[in-house]
Order: C-alpha cells, then sequence, then structure tokens
C-alpha cells in the first residue's frame, strides 16, 4: 500500500450562518459508530447539483461527500466552526468516480469508485492510503462496523469483505445490488431495486426478500421499483430510499411498508441515515430532503437546497 498526501482547501465561516447550515434530529446516537443524522448540508462551492451524489455522515453536524472525477468534500460545524475540505484526485492518473463512503467518528474512512479503487485514511482525510481490491470492476458501496470488518459492492458480482482493516480483501460471495449495510459482522442487508438480501452469516450466504411495490397508472416502472439507498438501526428495524418512494421494516426485511412521495419534482433518494425507530432523514438530488419523526407516517420537507449553480466557493 502506498500512502499519499491528498491536497485540499479549508473555509473557516463564524456565527449565525452555521445556524441555517447543519443541524442535528433527536437525541444522541448510541453506537458512535453509526451515522448520526444531519438535517442540512452544507452545499457552498459545490460546482453541480450532481456531482457529489453519496455522503456519509458519521456524527452530528460533519458530513462526507463523494462523487464524480473523484471528488471528495469533507464538512463540519463543530465547536462552533465551520470547516470544508474539497479533495482533489487521490493519485495521478485517477479519472474514475467515487460511488461509496464510510466514516467512523475516529477519523478511520474507506471511499471506493471506479477501477476497484479503494481508499482508507485513519487522520480524519489528511492522508490517504490506497488498498489492493485486486479487481478492476467499479465499486459502488462500502458498509462497515468498526476499524477493521468491512464489506464493499461492486459491479458484475463482486462483493468484498476484510477482516483486517483493508489489508487484505477477500472475495465472498458472487452476488449485486445496489447498496449494502451491516450492522454488526453477522447481520447485513443488500438492496437490488425491489429485491433485499438478508444474511446473518457475515455475508457467506444471502436470503431473498422482496418489497412489493404498486405501479401506478402512467407511472414508469423504473420509478415504481428502484430502490437504491437502505440504513438499519436494529436487527429489525430498517429503510430504503430511491425514486419518489421510501419503504421501513419492523422484521429485518422480510416485510416492508411503502411510502411515495407526492412531489411534482419526483424526488431521487441517493441516501437515507438515521439513528432511531422513529426518526430518518432521506438525502434527495433535487430541491429538498425529507425527514420523518414519526416512524414514518408523514414524510416533510426539511432543507430546501441552495441554488448551486449560484454559490460561491468563498
Amino acid at each position: 500500500m502506498t500512502k499519499e498526501k491528498i491536497k485540499f482547501s479549508i473555509s473557516v465561516f463564524f456565527g449565525l450562518f452555521l445556524l441555517s447550515v447543519v443541524a442535528g434530529l433527536a437525541q444522541e446516537t448510541k453506537d458512535e459508530n453509526v451515522g448520526a443524522i444531519v438535517r442540512n448540508i452544507n452545499w457552498a462551492g459545490v460546482k453541480g447539483p450532481y456531482r457529489f451524489d453519496i455522503y456519509c455522515s458519521p456524527k452530528e453536524k460533519v458530513s462526507w461527500s463523494v462523487g464524480g472525477e473523484g471528488d471528495v468534500l469533507f464538512q463540519s460545524a463543530e465547536n462552533g466552526v465551520y470547516e470544508s475540505r474539497e479533495y482533489q484526485l487521490p493519485y495521478e492518473g485517477f479519472e474514475e468516480s467515487f460511488y461509496g463512503v464510510w466514516f467512523n467518528t475516529k477519523g478511520n474512512g474507506w471511499i471506493v469508485g471506479g477501477e476497484g479503487v479503494i481508499m482508507h485514511t485513519s487522520d480524519n482525510g489528511y492522508t490517504w492510503q490506497r488498498q489492493i481490491s485486486d479487481t478492476e470492476e467499479d465499486l459502488k458501496r462500502v458498509s462497515c462496523i468498526d476499524a477493521r470488518h468491512c464489506w464493499i459492492l461492486g459491479r458484475n458480482e463482486v462483493f468484498l469483505a476484510t477482516n483486517n482493516g483493508g489489508k487484505t480483501w477477500k472475495q465472498l460471495e458472487d452476488i449485486s445490488g445496489n447498496d449494502i449495510e451491516f450492522i454488526d459482522s453477522k447481520n447485513g442487508w443488500i438492496v437490488d431495486d425491489n429485491l433485499i438480501l438478508l444474511t446473518n452469516d457475515g455475508g457467506k450466504s444471502w436470503v431473498k426478500s422482496t418489497i412489493e411495490v404498486a405501479v401506478e397508472k402512467n407511472e414508469p416502472s423504473y420509478n415504481a421499483t428502484h430502490f437504491s439507498s437502505i440504513k438499519f438501526i436494529n436487527k429489525k428495524v430498517g429503510w430504503v430510499a430511491g425514486n419518489s418512494k421510501i419503504a421501513r421494516t419492523m422484521d429485518g426485511g422480510k416485510t416492508w411498508n411503502v411510502t411515495k412521495i407526492d412531489d411534482e419534482d419526483y424526488p431521487n433518494f441517493v441516501g437515507i441515515v438515521s439513528k432511531s425507530e422513529s426518526t430518518a432523514l432521506a438525502v434527495n438530488k433535487g430541491k429538498y430532503n425529507y425527514c420523518t419523526e414519526d416512524a414514518g407516517k408523514t414524510w416533510n420537507k426539511c432543507f430546501r437546497r441552495q441554488d448551486i449553480n449560484n454559490v460561491s466557493s468563498g
């Protein structure tokens, strides 16, 4: 593995601006390695609405975003100071996208992307190591439970796991999907459109379940069945989100209650985060994110994104 210093830019702002930028939902998380909810993501300096597609929030008021052309964005509003670091390409010649990111509260993180790239940091992004994946397939998502145990979902049935912090990655059973979530060393889930895969042996074997979605008149079939993000709170309660729809399970993914978000902008949810059985935030590529504080009975617009094209990078 080679260690490389990544260039980044830092902007610091003070005052009441912070109050309108980043805010949290509900109580503290019980497990510091489980992503906390960040209600408002600061998009200042983002050059386009689809540049940063996926993000993770290791704790309140902190987020990591990744996207096209190897772009990485760190944001923090801790201790009354707003900090933003925008990283350049991970190494010379990399021209692919990043598709997955995971961080814990201690600064351990992984980013995965095109051409089998795995990047790891143990110091909150100040230095990075490229880890060997032994594949050139695009790596789509990464899920970890601590600084040693991680799983990566890639294209063309690439499914990798490590139990030593990424020193070595092992190919497990051939499997496909859009997103992956593990809550401990045994229990994990994969969402693949309206198909859910469940494992209780660390990913060695999987059981299939289906999210039943009624196709409405004149609704594109892709919009009706495409779930691309997943988040579980415990072995029973979890969420999935996708095009205009969010679903919740209370039995570990065997059955799902689907909610359609009626909005003329047709929300495209690229992420869902939650830290309790009643609260969740669905991250939307469009104008608004959606939040629930009553276990999904109602979903409300909880943040209006700025007009990104008019935001300066100062």
